[in-house]
C-alpha cells in the first residue's frame, strides 16, 4: 500500500508499505525519512519525500505498479490523479494524423510512449488522448493520434 500526501508547499510523501520499492523511489529523487511530521495519526512517521517537481513521475510509477500495490491518492491541494483508458500501441500498426497514414515503429515498455516515421516523431498520452511530443515541420505539437 502506497499512499501520496502533500507534506509542505514544495513537498509530498509516499507512505505506506513501500520496502520493496525503496531503489526505484530513491532513483525518483525521494529522501527516506523515518521522523515524518503531521502525519495522519492510522500511519507510522516513515515515508519517502518527494520535491513536488517529481510528482509526475513518482504518480506514473505508483500507476504502473497498479491499484493492488497503491491503496489511494490523497488529493488536498492543488494536485489530482487522472487515470485515462486508452489503447494499447502495438509494433507494426497503423496510425492516422491529419489523414496520413504511418506505421508505428517502437512501443516503450510501459505503453503509453510510441515512434513513428522510422523515430522521427513520437507520441504519448496527453489529456487521455494520443498526441505528437516530438514533431518535425508537417505537425503542429499535440496533433490528435488515431489509433
Amino acid at each position: 500500500m502506497n499512499i501520496i500526501r502533500n507534506y509542505s508547499e514544495a513537498s509530498f510523501v509516499v507512505y505506506g508499505d513501500t520496502k520493496k520499492w525503496k531503489e526505484t523511489l530513491k532513483e525518483l529523487g525521494g529522501r527516506y525519512n523515518g521522523n515524518l511530521k503531521n502525519m495522519p495519526a492510522d500511519t507510522n512517521s516513515n515515508g519517502w519525500v518527494f520535491s513536488k517537481k517529481h510528482l509526475e513521475k513518482v504518480e506514473a510509477f505508483l500507476e504502473k505498479i497498479g491499484p493492488s500495490e497503491t491503496e489511494a491518492v490523497e488529493t488536498d491541494s492543488e494536485f489530482q490523479t487522472l487515470v485515462y483508458v486508452v489503447k494499447i500501441p502495438q509494433i507494426g500498426q497503423t496510425i492516422t494524423i491529419d489523414n496520413n497514414e504511418y506505421i508505428i515503429d517502437y512501443v516503450n515498455e510501459k505503453h503509453d510512449q510510441f515512434t513513428f516515421d522510422n523515430g522521427e516523431c513520437e507520441s504519448r498520452v496527453v489529456n487521455g488522448l494520443w498526441a505528437l511530443i516530438n514533431v518535425d515541420e508537417r505537425y503542429d505539437l499535440m496533433t490528435p493520434v488515431i489509433l
